[in-house]
């Protein structure tokens, strides 16, 4: 080369001169085998990596997503066998946390509306019972006094009353204690002195609606019932129910219950109550037409003897 005559040009060297050569000799066979060794080695590296990785994503996945979907699956389907008490408690701190909080809270409203469905038909059921109950007492008692009675047990028992009366509607418009239970002397007392027109039972009577006081200790007792003020919330009543015996449009009498407890009468009882009043006002006319046909009969039959002896006295005078 020019640039390297100025050193070499003393020893008769020429631009362009070709004066010897190097070779290098290496062991190919060794290095194709060794780069054969390290492909295979980065082959089985990346297979064993790629192998390790899938199994921990396989773990994770089955940890992370598998497992808690399993776990609502499975209170998914107890709770469609009617388990309403199974829970589901995720601690994975994502959505699927949030999916099993939500489910908790649903299944907690299916079992509340379960039970509140359920104490619905029981409380249906046990008013059916004691509608049964009192018409089985209607058809079977023969004398009033005692089919109000055994009404009266049975209305108690149902409406877990802790004391109870029925009235009957007298001549001019008055009105007669006819049965009472559980209720202590002065409130027996006051209820059979009650005249036309005082207390809830002269209210009711005269305008045939049912009166339900939810709390006798915070109503105004003669703002409820007028006239002489009742001492029932003295001796511990706290509410109130007084429903008509009524029959063809007209009030026969009343029944009352008493509880020791504020809203002691659901509307529902207090329907139920009115139904039983219902049946008893009619068990009640049924009974004053059977005594007014025994009187009439009496009487036809009085009249009948009558007219024969006064037909044997005249024909043996005759």
């Amino acid at each position: 080369d020019a640039a390297c005559l100025p050193c070499h040009a003393v020893q008769g060297y020429r631009e362009g001169d070709i004066r010897g050569g190097l070779s290098v000799l290496g062991p190919m066979a060794e290095a194709d085998r060794a780069l054969a060794e390290n492909s295979r080695t980065l082959v089985l590296s990346a297979v064993a990596i790629v192998t390790v990785v899938m199994l921990a994503l396989y773990v994770l996945v089955r940890r992370m997503v598998v497992a808690p979907v399993g776990r609502l699956k499975a209170v998914a389907v107890a709770v469609g066998q009617g388990d309403h008490t199974a829970q589901v408690h995720l601690h994975t701190g994502d959505e699927l946390e949030m999916l099993g909080e939500t489910m908790n809270q649903m299944v907690a409203s299916l079992k509340a509306s379960h039970d509140a469905l359920q104490e619905r038909v029981e409380r249906r059921t046990g008013e059916l019972a004691a509608l049964s109950e009192v018409a089985l007492a209607i058809s079977r008692a023969g004398v009033l006094q005692d089919m109000l009675k055994e009404a009266l047990d049975t209305v108690l028992q149902a409406s877990r009353a802790d004391g109870g009366a029925i009235h009957l509607a007298a001549e001019q418009d008055g009105f007669r204690l006819a049965a009472s239970k559980g209720l202590p002397a002065p409130v027996v007392a006051c209820l059979a002195s009650l005249r036309p027109g005082e207390g809830c039972i002269g209210l009711v009577i005269a305008n045939g609606q049912p009166l339900y006081a939810a709390d006798l200790a915070k109503e105004i007792w003669a703002g409820v019932c007028p006239g002489r003020a009742c001492p029932a919330p003295a001796v511990g009543y706290r509410s109130l129910a007084t429903v008509p015996l009524s029959s063809r449009n007209r009030t026969l009498g009343t029944l009352t219950l008493l509880r020791r407890i504020p809203e002691g009468f659901s509307p529902e009882m207090v329907q139920l109550l009115a139904c039983i009043g219902h049946q008893l006002g009619v068990a009640a006319e049924n009974a004053r037409f059977h005594a007014q046909a025994e009187q009439v009969a009496i009487l036809e039959e009085r009249h009948r003897i009558a007219r024969e002896l006064h037909d044997s006295l005249a024909q043996t005078l005759g």
